[in-house]
């Protein structure tokens, strides 16, 4: 695997110009139902919200992580890195680089990620713990219903997983 350079950073105003690659990267996997679809409009607000993160190769955005606050929670959301930049670890620094904005924005507030199986091993390594689907409120799983997995729930693939900021030590 070659060695390549990645910079990982809070995106803000001056990125709007990527909102389009971002789009296209959240929005492939979601055709894949690898997570759920956001649209530009969503993607703009989080950014001028500074709630996100970008991983950049040059000047190319290959990964992207967001941030959402659900009255008293915040939850970590998508979570996407470029087909030809997987392998390099860029998903597990856009996790951690995302839960220290998290502390940053949100200090004490519960931080969960509703993922699918093939992300928890990430999220895991960093400190993150499972939860049962019940433990959160309804208000929350309404994002749920966007996913094309939804009849299954609770019974999807999904799982949940909790840390309180401040407890994330390992990255």
């Amino acid at each position: 695997m070659r060695k390549i350079s990645i910079k990982f950073r809070p995106l803000t105003e001056a990125d709007l110009v990527y909102i389009p690659a971002i789009y296209n990267l959240i929005n492939t996997e979601a055709e894949s139902g690898n997570l759920l679809a956001r649209t530009k409009r969503e993607i703009t607000e989080d950014i001028l919200n500074g709630c996100s993160v970008g991983a950049f190769v040059g000047k190319e955005i290959v990964g992207y992580h967001c941030l959402h606050f659900w009255g008293g929670l915040v939850e970590l959301r998508s979570l996407v890195v470029s087909e030809a930049y997987r392998g390099h670890k860029i998903a597990t620094s856009l996790v951690a680089t995302i839960l220290d904005l998290a502390a940053k924005l949100f200090p004490n507030k519960p931080v969960f990620a509703i993922v699918r199986p093939a992300s928890k091993d990430i999220f895991k390594s960093l400190g993150v713990n499972f939860i049962e689907k019940g433990e959160l409120s309804d208000k929350i799983t309404q994002d749920c219903q966007k996913c094309r997995d939804y009849h299954l729930f609770p019974r999807c693939s999904c799982i949940v997983m909790m840390v309180k900021n401040g407890q994330n030590k390992n990255h």
